[in-house]
């Protein structure tokens, strides 16, 4: 990973790493809400030309999985791309070797080749951006704390189950959190079409509880999965134009669908373009850029 945007996608890893406690020149989140298991399950990949980065993930991943939901981990790696997977996979096996982590990976995965030394790496909970670390030590590692986390961050009024699927959890486990915390009285319930939709009853105090004035929720799932489908269409910038124009159309129609999700610009039309690759790579790396230099 040399060019523009994956040196962009290492520099934002950097940067939630080390809000997460990973020594770090650079930390541009402080007051975004940090998802450990998407950035988990990317970094991996992200790092395969970082050793420095691949060394500290393991040693965070080491110190700290009892903070992290191996369920949370297993749905979200059965939906990654296969090379993502496959990265998150030989980290998995590396931890298994030497540690006591178990997280989800086939027996025969392999670890890496060499394994880095132990370091303390120290959480600091009271950091706005571990919002949903701090909800964990509160009601515990699941996905209590990650619907409640959601829930707290959503901009939409009413949210259905099917709205948290990204979290990587069963839609059952999600309808029976959403309704134990509206029995509770922590969430507000109502019917609609058919189907239950919730919303906090009151947010006032749980701002003060978790420290929530300011904060800025992101789908860090959908922001690394955006740089991925924009590293696969880099390897179309050497195939002949007719193959680009093409390949440059169904890409974008797939960038189009994740900028609407992450409410980002979309990417520039390439219909009639002689060079629709390249249009869209520049599009990509400014919108990368954009969630490195500054909180989105």
């Amino acid at each position: 990973m040399t060019s523009a945007i994956a040196q962009l996608t290492i520099d934002l890893a950097w940067s939630l790493w080390g809000e997460l406690g990973v020594p770090s020149v650079v930390r541009n989140h402080t007051m975004v809400v940090v998802d450990p298991e998407p950035l988990i399950l990317s970094s991996p990949f992200i790092a395969q030309t970082d050793a420095r980065l691949r060394d500290e993930i393991w040693r965070w991943c080491a110190a700290h999985a009892n903070r992290v939901s191996t369920s949370r981990l297993k749905g979200l790696s059965k939906r990654a791309e296969p090379d993502v997977r496959a990265a998150f996979e030989s980290l998995a096996a590396t931890l298994a070797t030497d540690t006591s982590v178990r997280w989800p990976h086939p027996p025969q995965t392999p670890p890496w080749p060499r394994h880095p030394e132990p370091r303390p790496r120290s959480l600091h909970l009271e950091r706005p951006s571990l919002l949903a670390l701090r909800t964990r030590a509160m009601v515990g590692v699941g996905a209590r704390a990650d619907v409640l986390s959601a829930m707290l961050g959503s901009t939409v009024r009413w949210t259905r189950a099917s709205s948290l699927d990204h979290l990587g959890y069963s839609k059952r486990n999600v309808a029976r959190v959403l309704g134990d915390l509206a029995e509770a009285g922590l969430l507000q319930q109502r019917g609609e079409r058919n189907t239950l939709t919730f919303r906090i009853a009151e947010r006032e105090p749980w701002e003060r509880l978790l420290t929530l004035e300011g904060l800025k929720w992101v789908r860090w799932d959908l922001v690394f999965e955006l740089a991925f489908a924009l590293l696969q269409l880099e390897q179309l910038s050497a195939k002949p134009a007719a193959v680009q124009r093409v390949e440059g159309t169904k890409a974008r129609a797939g960038l189009d669908a994740l900028a609407t999700a992450l409410d980002l610009t979309s990417p520039p039309s390439v219909r009639g373009s002689m060079a629709p690759v390249q249009s869209l790579l520049q599009w990509g790396e400014a919108t990368i850029s954009g969630f490195v230099e500054r909180s989105p």
